[in-house]
């Protein structure tokens, strides 16, 4: 086995793999060290990728297989029992198998020259001249000592990579996911996204994402802890009265809950000589919780970065990366974290003044072409209250954290 490389990607979720076959097409010699045994299991994923990013970025043909349904529809439940469906003319994304999906992933950037080691786990990082130039390995017991011209860390929300390179990570907002993949599942459409908001789930929602005729990943998603997540999940798929008669009798399969980055992208999310991308960098959609879309955007940024350093033997052209990336970014993220702001103070009848809105409104400028601005403003044309709301919400703390007495609407 090489020692030495141009690129060292510790991870293989979407962000790693990406950056992987990115700079392993340019001609880079590219090893990415995954820690677990197998690529993308256990997953912590509900496998949503509610837009067009597949086609856009081309790799639809090379992860079709791990879809497990295409998504033309939505259907969106307040805490009153409001329901509001939306039909699309065209599929707006996808529901795919998680541990496929990043399997097929890294084996596209294998045939494209990238060598792949699990069960590895880097251990620490080492400087010469003031650079990264060393990575510290681990696997089956055995330490080695890998070199690489350039470290991407796509490790995930507890990244060592970024921690070892001194770069601060905001964590102000730490979402927590609690689902499961289920079968048996009766009353879903195999192209219906259904979301479902209750106040006792402030800033978040509960999901059923079909994955074929009768089967789906079911949970919610929020800022609160893990038990209270739990009981939620509980509540809703016993009790809820439209969600129940659908989920009580299921069979619950794989758990896909997970811990969810919600926070702003870190000032520095470069080093010499590295990056960081994915959970990591905190690239999720703070509004919906949705990592997959960003991950697979800022990975295929930072190895196409990687390569071009390497080509210009300009190393501190990684730098770049930062001011590209939030160029991709900066627009989506912090219109998300000005809608969680309000809806982290929402209450039963400011969700029911929204679903208002989402039923007038046209919602392929999101899923179609991430265009939030129009969106919104066509929001407050339609809607004029919601202006009233804001203002008067904005003004209350957040309700990061309730108390299990309150109802869970």
């Amino acid at each position: 086995m090489a020692s030495t490389y141009d690129l060292v990607v510790v991870g293989a979720g979407p962000a790693g793999s990406m950056a992987a076959r990115a700079a392993a097409y340019y001609g880079l010699s590219v090893l990415v060290i995954e820690q677990k045994q197998i690529v993308g299991f256990p997953s912590h994923c509900a496998g949503g990728i509610l837009t067009s990013i597949l086609n856009k970025i081309g790799i639809f043909p090379i992860v079709k297989k791990a879809i497990c349904s295409k998504i033309s529809k939505m259907r969106f439940i307040s805490p009153m029992g409001t329901i509001v469906h939306h039909n699309f003319s065209r599929n707006i994304g996808y529901i795919v198998d998680r541990p496929k999906f990043d399997q097929l992933l890294i084996k596209d950037a294998q045939k494209r020259g990238a060598e792949i080691r699990t069960s590895t786990r880097a251990i620490g990082l080492k400087k010469e001249n003031n650079q990264f130039t060393q990575i510290i390995i681990k696997s089956h017991g055995t330490i080695q000592t890998i070199y690489s011209k350039i470290i991407i860390g796509a490790d995930g929300i507890a990244s060592n990579i970024a921690k070892w390179a001194g770069l601060i990570i905001p964590r102000n907002y730490i979402g927590i996911g609690f689902g499961y993949n289920a079968e048996n599942i009766k009353g879903i459409s195999s192209d219906t996204v259904e979301i479902y908001f209750l106040s006792a789930v402030p800033g978040g929602y509960c999901w059923i994402f079909p994955r074929g005729i009768n089967s789906a990943n079911i949970g919610v998603g929020g800022y609160n802890t893990g038990s209270y997540m739990k009981k939620v999940f509980n509540w809703f798929r016993n009790k809820h009265p439209f969600a129940s008669p659908k989920l009580k009798n299921c069979k619950l399969t794989n758990y896909t809950g997970g811990i969810v980055p919600g926070s702003k992208i870190p000032a520095k999310t470069t080093f010499n000589y590295g990056m960081i991308v994915g959970d990591a960098c905190n690239h999720v959609d703070p509004l919906t919780g949705e990592g997959i879309r960003l991950a697979l955007i800022c990975g295929d940024l930072a190895g196409k970065i990687a390569a071009y350093a390497i080509q210009k033997n300009d190393l501190s052209l990684i730098h770049t990366y930062h001011k590209l990336m939030r160029k991709h970014t900066l627009l989506e993220l912090y219109t998300g974290y000005f809608f969680r702001h309000f809806l982290l103070r929402a209450n039963a009848t400011d969700y029911e003044c929204l679903i208002r809105a989402i039923s007038k409104v046209n919602l392929n400028l999101i899923f179609q072409n991430r265009k939030w601005i129009p969106l919104f403003l066509q929001g407050l044309l339609k809607t004029p209250s919601i202006l009233k709301i804001m203002k008067n919400i904005s003004r209350l703390p957040p309700t990061i954290k309730i108390d299990l007495a309150h109802n869970f609407y």
